[in-house]
């Protein structure tokens, strides 16, 4: 049993470490660059590995407030939202913006970022 727990952290090592990425300006292929923290796009282990990198994120909850305790999660694949619910829009949103300053720190703390370009705010009425 051991050998194969060893095994799999052997192929996760080699799999993830020394990772590097280039990219295509009109015709030209920029030097290689290495990333310093990130799941690879596009591999079929992408939502395991995820799942494993994120597995704490659902923890920020237990440095909310009660008033903020109904901030709900949900992640999908390599997606995740926050929701809450008031009366209010304003209170709703203080909600939100709590749990997007401990967002702020768990990621720093991982040394990865949200993807501004993809980050969006909804706000429905009834």
């Amino acid at each position: 049993m051991n050998c194969r727990r060893h095994t799999v952290t052997v192929f996760l090592d080699i799999f993830l470490r020394d990772r590097s990425f280039s990219f295509f300006v009109e015709e030209a292929l920029s030097t290689p660059r290495s990333t310093r923290a990130e799941v690879p796009q596009g591999s079929c282990l992408l939502p395991c590995l995820f799942a494993a990198f994120t597995d704490d994120i659902s923890t920020l909850r237990h440095h909310l407030e009660e008033q903020e305790d109904d901030v709900m999660l949900a992640l999908y694949a390599d997606d995740s939202t926050y929701f809450a619910s008031s009366c209010r829009a304003d209170i709703a949103a203080r909600k939100v913006q709590q749990v997007f300053e401990l967002l702020l720190k768990w990621l720093d703390r991982w040394r990865t970022a949200v993807n501004v370009g993809k980050t969006a705010t909804l706000l429905n009425d009834r």
